[in-house]
């Protein structure tokens, strides 16, 4: 019989492939539903961080009784960076704002467009660029491993938690760059294929810098770090993924591993076929959010059956249909046979798919609560 543990200790030992008191349960609770616990319109924390989103996560956890999967560590600011960033309101209606994102670099400077709506997530209205090509002397400073930090932000964190939650820092890997793009995605396939000369520079690039953030959050000493390469697989093919994410996934997974730090993939969307790449060719130790059908692919049971004595997996109730649009029963339900498929010699988190909508009720998210006290104890 084990001792209750910590919201904390429960997390790592999960993490690591250890065998807890019970089942930890983290929703996918990161942005809309502690935006909208503070009452406040969303921009006032997501653009002028009052509070700051990491804060009112906290707050949200504590006030659903989740086990928290925070992954807010900061290094602060970068003392030897050579670009700044300037933010500025250039329009504001009842519904929303409108945010010019200047980066000035020795290079010249280059404008995003970013809209923050009064109950919704922000979004790029207008990226920065045409083509990589075109931002690459950017990029050089924007993306530069010339990182150090003193982790104030983060010891500020540590003090707000309070022992309560574990706490991890991330990272991503490089994907297709469409997120710089004006053409978007489409414009980032044309140009890996017109131009893999300068996609592969912008992939070390990005490797490079991500790698020194894994660093400095691994000599940090956070609890686990999270590699987040949202939509993997759905905006990309296997063979871009193998060419232009997989290295650096190696990379980090190998420095987690040799410093004892739990490693965590983020890919929402379809990641059925990353399952046994990520299982065979890396040192990762577990993958989030295994999103079942319509928004992903992955069948929890097949999931665990396979991969389950390798990977910690974290996941995967739907969002939509179950979380938002469904009964607090039939939520519970759903939960308690996750859990009884996927709780086996330990290694399994119950969550959500990638984000909770912001109108899902209250007693939907406490009803998994409910189900890893009833049914989730080893």
């Amino acid at each position: 019989m084990f001792r209750q543990m910590t919201s904390r200790e429960r997390m790592i030992i999960t993490l690591a492939h250890g065998i807890p008191d019970r089942v930890p349960c983290s929703p996918d609770i990161s942005n809309m539903i502690p935006c909208r616990l503070t009452g406040k319109p969303f921009w006032e924390v997501l653009y002028y961080g009052r509070p700051p989103i990491w804060k009112a996560y906290v707050d949200a956890a504590r006030y659903f009784g989740i086990d928290a999967f925070f992954f807010h560590a900061s290094p602060g600011v970068n003392p030897r960076a050579t670009y700044t960033v300037e933010r500025n309101v250039v329009a504001q209606r009842p519904d929303r704002i409108v945010v010019d994102t200047c980066y000035h670099t020795p290079a010249g400077d280059a404008h995003e467009e970013w809209t923050y709506m009064i109950g919704d997530s922000e979004t790029c209205t207008r990226k920065a660029f045409d083509s990589i090509k075109e931002a690459m002397p950017l990029l050089r400073h924007i993306l530069s491993d010339a990182i150090e930090g003193d982790f104030a932000p983060t010891e500020e964190m540590k003090r707000y938690i309070a022992g309560e939650f574990a706490i991890g820092g991330y990272c991503n890997t490089p994907m297709l760059p469409y997120h710089w793009l004006r053409g978007q995605l489409e414009a980032a396939v044309l140009e890996y294929y017109d131009d893999p000369e300068v996609m592969h520079e912008y992939r070390e690039l990005f490797h490079r810098y991500n790698v020194r953030k894994a660093e400095l959050f691994l000599d940090y000493g956070v609890d686990f770090l999270l590699i987040e390469s949202s939509g993997s697989l759905t905006m990309q093919s296997l063979e871009i993924i193998r060419d232009m994410q997989l290295p650096t996934l190696q990379t980090i997974t190998q420095m987690c591993r040799q410093a004892g730090v739990p490693s965590m993939f983020h890919c929402c969307g379809r990641s059925r076929a990353l399952l046994p790449i990520l299982a065979a060719e890396t040192e990762l130790d577990g993958i989030q959010p295994l999103e079942g059908p319509p928004t992903g692919d992955v069948d929890m049971a097949e999931a665990k059956r396979m991969y389950g004595d390798r990977l910690v997996l974290m996941g995967n109730l739907n969002t939509t249909e179950l979380m938002l649009r469904s009964s607090a029963e039939h939520v519970y339900h759903a939960a308690c046979t996750l859990i009884e498929q996927c709780k086996a010699g330990g290694g399994f988190i119950l969550s959500t798919g990638d984000q909770c909508g912001r109108d899902t009720p209250e007693e939907n998210i406490r009803a998994m609560c409910r189900a890893v006290e009833d049914c989730g104890k080893y």
